[in-house]
């Protein structure tokens, strides 16, 4: 081999390592920007939830009140028309017809308070974890990160239980569930080539887009 191709394949083999720490350091940034849009996202459905449910108990108090105003209406027309037959001189069978009436109206069956979720952990100590460690989760486990549709479905069980034991504010058990994930970086594996980087990329942009569509979505 000549002087001139080992300079080359030198030249070449640079332009490679150096195109694969561009893709490695591109491709982090990328996940630490969806793992920052799944967090915001996971937020943003526990407030929602809860305004949800306090929207509910707001309208099952306002119903309750036309409830009991009704009544008054409903007790406030048989007194009229007790009065109305007194004066047409038939305040015995009125006084009869009332009572009968009375009898039968059952009172209303009250209407179940929606149950406030237990908020989440509100010590800033506690909250500051479980940020940390949903993101080094949704980081690695986005369902859109995956190479093949089994990863993906697997992916997808594994963030649904992020985002549920975040939700929850349980702390223990996310801390658990990160202390089996190795600390290795899947974009450092060097039998990972520059075509797989290239489409691992162009994944984490996607649904970084998508992600953000979500979110501008429900702040609207």
């Amino acid at each position: 081999m000549t002087p001139g191709t080992d300079q080359a394949l030198v030249l070449a083999e640079t332009a490679a390592r150096s195109r694969r720490r561009a893709l490695t350091a591109t491709i982090a940034a990328r996940r630490d920007e969806l793992a920052d849009l799944e967090l915001e996202l996971a937020e943003l459905r526990v407030q929602l939830a809860d305004f949800e449910v306090r929207l509910e108990l707001a309208l099952v108090e306002e119903q309750q009140a036309l409830d009991r105003v009704e009544r008054v209406l409903a007790a406030l027309a048989q007194w009229t028309e007790l009065v109305h037959r007194a004066a047409t001189g038939d305040l015995v069978e009125a006084a009869r017809a009332h009572e009968r009436r009375r009898r039968r109206r059952r009172r209303p069956r009250p209407r179940r308070r929606p149950a406030l979720a237990e908020p989440p952990a509100t010590d800033a100590d506690e909250r500051t974890r479980l940020k940390r460690l949903f993101h080094r989760l949704a980081r690695r486990y986005h369902p859109d990160l995956a190479g093949s549709e089994p990863e993906r479905l697997h992916h997808g069980r594994v963030m649904a239980r992020v985002t549920a034991l975040y939700q929850a504010g349980n702390l223990t058990r996310l801390e658990a569930l990160a202390a089996e994930v190795p600390d290795d970086d899947l974009d450092e594996d060097p039998a990972v080539d520059l075509e797989q980087l290239e489409a691992r990329l162009a994944a984490v942009a996607l649904a970084a887009a998508s992600l953000r569509d979500e979110r501008d979505a429900l702040l609207r």
